[in-house]
């Protein structure tokens, strides 16, 4: 763990193999194929605009919720973060295809109140890439720029170029001229480049973006891993929202007040869960507490943290640990992935997707009522545990 960490220091980012074990799964990874079209299929135009590649309606699919109640993945964001009480905060994928305008450059944060340490500059970010990216299709991050945050915010200050807003555009013609380029040689321009699986962490004082336009399938999760307060009621950046409205959109599957750094959502986000969202069963209470399930300080959340990471703790239990919440949220999500198809079929009638696009072996048989089908599947799945 310390060359992750010092690698993530040095840099300002990371790539790590977390999810290999679900790369190695083809059953998952069918399922992860057809959730991902699914809610593709119900993704509407905003006003007969292009998307720019973003599945605006997937808040809380089945894998989401399996990467977010990750305990290695977790853990890899409490040690960068030096932050325990972790919870993720509810955010809509990417599925780019081939001619999606994707191409944008960004900050997250407002850099000038992160160079004061008054702004949210300890939420590190990340994504989860589910295809083999390239130079075309991946995420750009000027690495190692924030070492040098705050002598770049004077320059700015100097040049009357300060900027108000919860995330900032970003242009390296305006932002970052050639003199900055020569005085500071070694921030540069990098091409993260992932494969199924792999975890990008990165520091959020990082300008970044998207290349493109897309040439290839791009699809990305985002799990926006951020801080509860000892209160257990405010959050570590206060326009975010409160810890109960965070709550309240992981219990309706809906999506949260705000974005993460505080800026109103784009297009409203979704304010009723989707018709075949479903949560998978987590035992660790870890991972009940990353979905607000159960709160960070109960009895039982701080035993499990003294398990793992107590004097008593051993790396043999840990990954033992690991392994068996991992397997068991696996066969969760291959169960209730049928009852979630389901449920979209129940809910669309004939627009459902499994009716229109999916593989024939989905379609229902006409002799048994959905609602037969349905009280089936929740007697024979631990859907109702």
């Amino acid at each position: 763990m310390q060359d992750i960490i010092n690698e993530f220091q040095k840099e300002g980012t990371i790539n790590l193999d977390i999810f290999k074990w679900v790369r190695n799964d083809k059953e998952l990874m069918t399922i992860l194929d057809e959730e991902y079209r699914m809610y593709d299929y119900h993704t509407r135009l905003i006003d007969s605009k292009s998307n720019r590649g973003w599945c605006r309606t997937m808040y809380h699919s089945l894998f989401q919720q399996l990467i977010r109640g990750d305990i290695y993945y977790y853990t890899c964001y409490m040690v960068l973060r030096r932050a325990v009480y972790l919870i993720s905060y509810p955010y809509y994928t990417k599925f780019a295809k081939p001619g999606d305008k994707t191409r944008f450059r960004h900050v997250d944060i407002n850099l000038g109140q992160a160079a004061l340490r008054q702004g949210n500059e300890e939420m590190i970010q990340g994504s989860v890439s589910w295809d083999d990216e390239d130079p075309t299709n991946c995420t750009p991050i000027l690495t190692r720029f924030h070492h040098h945050l705050a002598e770049y915010q004077q320059w700015r200050v100097a040049k009357g170029m300060d900027k108000k807003g919860a995330i900032e555009a970003w242009q390296d013609n305006v932002d970052w001229p050639q003199e900055l380029r020569s005085r500071w040689p070694e921030v540069r321009w990098v091409n993260t480049i992932c494969k199924p699986g792999m975890v990008r962490i990165s520091d959020p004082r990082l300008p970044h973006g998207s290349n493109g336009p897309a040439t290839k399938i791009r699809r990305t999760m985002l799990p926006w891993f951020v801080r509860v307060n000892d209160d257990m009621e405010t959050m570590e950046f206060e326009p975010m929202g409160t810890y109960d409205q965070l709550a309240k959109a992981h219990r309706n599957l809906t999506a949260g007040p705000k974005s993460p750094s505080g800026h109103p959502n784009m297009y409203g986000g979704i304010s009723i869960p989707f018709a075949g969202a479903t949560p998978p069963v987590f035992t660790s209470k870890i991972s009940q507490a990353i979905h607000c399930q159960i709160l960070w300080n109960s009895p039982g959340v701080l035993l499990e943290l003294l398990n793992l990471f107590g004097p008593n703790g051993t790396k043999d239990g840990y990954w033992d640990f690991v392994t068996a919440r991992r397997k068991e949220v696996a066969k969760s999500v291959k169960e209730r992935w049928i009852v979630c198809k389901k449920f979209e079929m129940a809910a669309f009638g004939d627009n459902s997707f499994w009716r229109k696009k999916g593989p024939q072996s989905s379609q229902r048989d006409t002799k048994t009522s959905l609602v037969e089908e349905l009280m089936k599947e929740l007697n024979t799945s631990d859907f109702a545990g």
